[in-house]
């Protein structure tokens, strides 16, 4: 017999907020989760390779558990897997960070010249502007919150759309982008109080409805950055 009044309870509390329930992480997931951390933030050397054998026994996990994570991490290009030949951690290349920052201008292009014709200007995007022009204020903002908070910008431009197929696009190349994202953070190639001004400037093209005005803002910010870091590899 199921008690009713300890149910109703335990949904009470959960609606006060008293009870939080804990998300339970796979042991893939938690590996996943890590090696991306890894691979973001350098700690793994370009062109090294691995094996599902080296991860299984750095981790203490079974073989299956790490070829699993890695299979994810080759499908968002964070690990690249050449026919023949070994899983690798990528290497960023000037032809790397070119081919992916103009993937993304064409992409990224397309949407903000549709939002502008529509006027429709996102409120995830507005709410990704103002948590960026906090992290913008603080004087050492974390490096990966800078970097989600830069991701979910644009990745809400794209899904304003609602064009399933568009956004799953842009989506296989999300970790690359941040991947590259990380790049120039870590070497303070463009500083968030300028990233958010540029946020800026793209949202108030859109809702002004310039659509020239919002293509050369999203041009000027996506070209701007793959020109820095060019530069610096």
């Amino acid at each position: 017999m199921v008690d009713t009044a300890s149910t109703d309870s335990s949904t009470e509390r959960r609606r006060s907020g008293e009870v939080r329930p804990l998300q339970i992480r796979s042991v893939v997931d938690s590996l996943y989760s890590d090696l991306r951390n890894r691979l973001l933030l350098g700690e793994l050397e370009g062109g090294l390779p691995l094996t599902e054998l080296d991860l299984a026994a750095q981790y203490g996990v079974a073989r299956p558990t790490a070829k699993a994570a890695m299979e994810r991490l080759v499908q968002e290009g964070l690990l690249m897997r050449e026919q023949n030949r070994s899983t690798r951690v990528p290497l960023v290349t000037v032809e790397w960070a070119r081919d992916l920052y103009m993937s993304r201008l064409l992409m990224e292009r397309s949407a903000v010249r549709a939002l502008a014709t529509s006027v429709t200007v996102p409120d995830s995007a507005r709410d990704q502007l103002a948590e960026f022009e906090v992290l913008a204020a603080m004087a050492d903002p974390n490096v990966m919150d800078v970097v989600s908070c830069d991701i979910a910008f644009h990745t809400a431009l794209i899904d304003a759309l609602e064009l399933a197929r568009f956004s799953a696009l842009y989506k296989v190349l999300i970790g690359e982008v941040q991947l590259g994202m990380v790049q120039v953070q870590r070497r303070g190639l463009r500083t968030p109080p300028v990233q958010a001004l540029e946020h800026a400037g793209i949202l108030a093209a859109i809702a002004a409805g310039d659509v020239e005005g919002a293509d050369a803002a999203i041009s000027d910010h996506i070209e701007g950055a793959c020109d820095q870091l060019t530069q610096a590899l």
